[in-house]
């Protein structure tokens, strides 16, 4: 897990590398782990998750707009790894917004994410 976040932090500005099926599947099940407790964490302490919070902009607290920061930050991170596997199967950049159509842009982004790509 350690390799992973170190990973993470050497090439969260550099988009026009490539990434493996394999360590993009890594770095999303990390995320996605820190992100489900960053969910449980803000449904204990205000009753409502932290997109429901981000919806009606209810920050009660610091921690809160500190858990919602961190969860953006944690969906940009996704993001920038999106874009390095689409690079790695020789498609546009561009392509990730294709993560804003509503659930055929998901649907779509994880078969591309699938997909073997040119990197063992």
């Amino acid at each position: 897990m350690i390799a992973i976040f170190n990973y993470i932090v050497l090439n969260i500005t550099n988009w026009k590398g490539k990434t493996s099926r394999a360590k993009y599947w890594q770095i999303f099940f990390v995320v996605f782990v820190i992100g489900f407790i960053l969910e449980v964490i803000s449904r204990q302490m205000t009753g409502i998750s932290l997109i429901q919070q981000s919806f009606y902009f209810k920050y009660t607290s610091l921690l809160h707009l500190i858990l919602f920061l961190l969860f953006t930050l944690f969906n940009l991170i996704l993001w920038v790894f999106q874009i390095r596997r689409l690079n790695d199967l020789s498609f546009s950049r561009w392509i990730v917004l294709v993560n804003l159509i509503p659930i055929a842009g998901p649907t779509i982004m994880t078969l591309l994410m699938l997909k073997k790509g040119e990197t063992p």
